[in-house]
């Protein structure tokens, strides 16, 4: 069922840091002793993986609306200006740019783009999403298949945005590079990331998921960025994370090195007391409760 992997920079040395997710699946993460990245140590196979992205059991676990409903819920007024959008907006044309998102949904991060006066392409592996955002919103949303790369070869595209998606994937960087094939030196990537800079919005308990792979700082991202043929260009905090623009280039292999091993270890430190903390005080409310209980 589950499966060992290394770190994205290839080093197998790391520290543990929790042996199970939040609902208690035994998959452990650690921290990378060579640059500081988070991973979960062992997944779950790739049939595993696609029986629980595809499962009744997922969207119940991050939702319990039905396709529809998300897709309506999540539509809002024409020409809204995101987060995304004004994040996005410095470095595109004013008009008439290409615009792709990998891991679009049902598509509502692409209605300011359209609406903006850009053509938009989603792609994605849910088909009663994308079937949703196509009745919906009226965009142009297409499974990812076998042949999406080839005919992404074939296009370039002034943005490309990749929204909570590298932290799923087994080799995000992979995904990067082949991506890569569909760019010019001008093309904007704007990649959100739930990074551990949001531990503090989830909790250092529920943080940890099945869901998730990779859990990026701010300094373990841009050295997979480097190691992918990227730079980085800005950071922004967004909801859930941060938001990283990014392009093209012909940077170094850069790594965080200590500076981010020495950065996760704090965060995760400070958060893991934290929680500790927190625990103690509740059960000593419920005794606190049970004495007062007993007493009378």
């Amino acid at each position: 069922m589950t499966e060992p992997i290394s770190c994205l920079c290839g080093s197998k040395r790391s520290i543990p840091i929790k042996p199970r997710e939040r609902f208690e699946i035994p998959i452990a993460f650690a921290i990378c002793l060579r640059c500081g990245h988070i991973y979960a140590k062992n997944i779950l196979n790739q049939r595993a993986l696609d029986d629980f992205y595809s499962s009744k059991l997922y969207r119940s676990l991050y939702g319990g609306l039905s396709v529809q409903e998300h897709v309506d819920k999540l539509n809002f007024p024409e020409k809204t200006e995101t987060a995304l959008w004004r994040i996005a907006k410095p470095f595109l044309p004013e008009k008439n740019g290409a615009v792709l998102e990998w891991g679009s949904s049902g598509g509502w991060n692409l209605i300011p783009f359209r609406d903006f006066g850009h053509s938009v392409l989603g792609l994605d592996v849910n088909v009663s999403y994308l079937e949703a955002g196509r009745k919906t919103y009226g965009l142009d949303l297409e499974i990812i298949d076998e042949s999406t790369f080839k005919a992404l070869e074939q296009r370039q595209f002034d943005l490309i945005i990749l929204n909570h998606v590298l932290e799923h994937l087994t080799e995000p960087q992979e995904l990067l590079r082949k991506l890569a094939r569909s760019s010019s030196p001008n093309t904007i990537y704007l990649i959100g990331l739930p990074t551990i800079e949001a531990i503090k919005d989830y909790g250092f308990h529920n943080y940890f998921t099945v869901a998730h792979i990779h859990y990026f700082s701010k300094f373990s991202f841009e050295s997979a960025l480097n190691r992918s043929g990227f730079s980085l260009i800005e950071t922004h905090r967004t909801h859930g994370g941060l938001t990283f623009v990014a392009k093209l280039s012909d940077s170094s292999n850069k790594s965080s090195g200590f500076r981010g091993v020495l950065y996760a270890l704090l965060v995760v430190a400070f958060h893991y007391t934290k929680y500790k903390i927190r625990r103690i005080a509740r059960i000593l409310f419920e005794l606190t409760g049970i004495y007062r209980i007993f007493r009378k």
